[in-house]
């Protein structure tokens, strides 16, 4: 995954605003609970949202729910599976352990760029955002993301040039 230092280097209008959702939703605190997200305020987002509840000791991600989108760009649906059981082929670059882990740290959102190879061999890069959720204010307990990889030409005007390199 190449990182995004902030939202305003993303390009996916999609992504910008769950980051303004999340950010309205945590009023003040580090970070909102998953009791704060209101699934019909960001039902179109719904479709590219994925959640996931992180395990501590040891750390572990469990995926709760994929939405639609979601489910059909990984070619499958993971939900009720862990991370560490899963094996996503079809990704390369990505560290989503050390990703989950990092936000479990810093409490605080990743953006990040990172490809996707189909099963005929095309390649296509995809955004994702991912913000953390906690239950009690101070521990990340739970994970909201988006993937989009539906950008428009727009938005693939503002992608690294290096995403156009044949791996």
């Amino acid at each position: 995954m190449e990182r995004y230092r902030s939202i305003d280097e993303v390009p996916s209008t999609r992504a910008r605003r769950m980051h303004k959702y999340w950010t309205d939703k945590k009023a003040g605190r580090p970070m909102p609970s998953r009791t704060d997200i209101e699934p019909s305020e960001i039902k179109d987002l719904l479709p590219h949202i994925i959640l996931t509840r992180l395990e501590y000791e040891p750390f572990r991600v469990l995926y709760k729910l994929i939405g639609t989108r979601a489910v059909e760009n990984a070619g499958m649906d993971y939900s009720g599976r862990y991370l560490d059981e899963l094996d996503f082929v079809s990704e390369f670059g990505t560290d989503w352990p050390g990703t989950y882990r990092i936000i479990a740290a810093t409490r605080e959102p990743v953006f990040g760029l990172c490809r996707i190879r189909f099963t005929d061999g095309v390649i296509k890069p995809y955004v994702v955002a991912m913000f953390p959720l906690s239950s009690d204010g101070r521990t990340v307990d739970q994970c909201l993301a988006i993937e989009d990889l539906e950008l428009d030409l727009l938005e693939v005007d503002r992608l690294p040039p290096s995403v156009g390199k044949k791996e």
